[in-house]
């Protein structure tokens, strides 16, 4: 590549990135780093492969140094978010996801991140208002599909369950039309 220019760097490790080559890409983002420490897709990419390969502490430090750069960083939220429910830090997971979701309101990894624990979790009340603002934003993209799939899963966790097979009936059509 072209030693000096970061940008074939990062396009190069977003492919390795989109392919699952998290180790790989690490190699190439170290590289990117040293030439620019305060570029936000670097940090970005750095902080999400250092969670992909459970290396946790790595992922949070990066992180935290992307948002001094940027305090607006939804991306970095998002992430932190993951982070902290893999330390079973419900609390601070919520709160990074629900960040995210306020500073971008486009931007589905935080409501299906979110979406999932509070199901998980079983605080109902908070996925029925969560599933109810993603479905207005999302309803007519390709998150769709996943946005039935939680809907039936809100009617199965309050014991609805001609509701949520009907639901998930529907979604089999959908997939198999």
């Amino acid at each position: 590549l072209y030693p000096n220019k970061i940008e074939p760097y990062l396009n190069y490790t977003n492919i390795l990135i989109f392919n699952k080559q998290y180790e790989e890409a690490l190699s190439h983002l170290l590289i990117c780093y040293d030439l620019d420490k305060k570029n936000e897709t670097t940090i970005n990419n750095l902080a999400f492969v250092y969670f992909q390969i459970k290396e946790y502490k790595k992922s949070e430090k990066i992180g935290k140094i992307g948002l001094n750069i940027n305090k607006k960083n939804y991306f970095i939220f998002n992430v932190l978010g993951q982070l902290y429910l893999k330390k079973d830090e419900i609390d601070k997971s919520v709160n990074n996801f629900n960040i995210a979701i306020k500073l971008n309101k486009n931007f589905w990894p935080a409501y299906d991140n979110l979406l999932s624990l509070y199901e998980k979790t079983n605080k109902l009340k908070l996925f029925k208002n969560l599933l109810e603002e993603a479905k207005i934003t999302f309803n007519k993209t390709q998150y769709f599909t996943k946005l039935k799939y939680y809907e039936s899963m809100f009617y199965f966790r309050n014991d609805n369950f001609k509701e949520s097979l009907s639901i998930l009936n529907t979604i089999k059509n959908q997939l198999e039309s």
